[in-house]
């Protein structure tokens, strides 16, 4: 696996680059912009310095995302050679999702609002075009279901329902909430593809 490092002229892009990493708990090294660097190394960077480096292992920090999760998407999608990406959904009052890019699990967290949760679909399926994405969602709430249904996608976007019996009541983690835990077991589920949930 290819180490990350950080690489800008710029005192504040470093700032910015490194506390995304830090939030999103990734370990990273620094360099020098023009250092020779191993050749699997992934470079986050501004796009004022793209000439000194390879475009295909270069992150840009104007094109990084500063939701956890979705960054970290962004950053192992450089290392996993895979075009998948699943989420698991807990759906309900508090939101619960699961990140799955391959067969890497990238992580969990909760959601405040069903618009909070179409507003990171949307950004995944923008910053991640050339990817199949598939959505497992619980059966215990529809609403939800048809909703992401109406999201504006892809031939390559695939909503699934999941029998969500018994998820809430086995947690997984200890790190994470009840709703967190369910979505991490929902991803691992198999579900049935729906279209249409008039």
């Amino acid at each position: 696996m290819g180490k990350i490092y950080v690489s800008t002229f710029s005192p504040f892009a470093y700032y910015s680059i490194t506390s995304l990493l830090k939030t999103a708990g990734i370990n990273f090294l620094s360099s020098i912009p023009g250092e020779r660097l191993d050749p699997e190394a992934i470079v986050l960077t501004t796009k004022k310095d793209l000439n000194l480096f390879k475009p295909n292992n270069v992150l840009f920090l104007e094109e990084l995302e500063e939701e956890p999760l979705l960054f970290k998407c962004q950053i192992y999608s450089k290392i996993i050679k895979s075009n998948k990406i699943t989420l698991g959904i807990d759906p309900g009052k508090r939101i619960g999702i699961a990140i799955q890019l391959g067969d890497m699990y990238i992580g969990t967290k909760n959601l405040s609002s069903e618009k909070h949760l179409q507003n990171m679909i949307q950004k995944l399926i923008q910053r991640f075009q050339n990817y199949f994405i598939k959505i497992k969602i619980g059966n215990g709430d529809l609403s939800i279901a048809k909703k992401l249904l109406e999201i504006p996608s892809k031939k390559s976007f695939q909503v699934e329902l999941v029998n969500e019996s018994g998820t809430s009541q086995k947690k997984i983690g200890s790190k994470m909430t009840k709703d967190q835990s369910a979505a991490a077991q929902i991803l691992l589920k198999k579900g049935k593809v729906v279209s249409d949930l008039a």
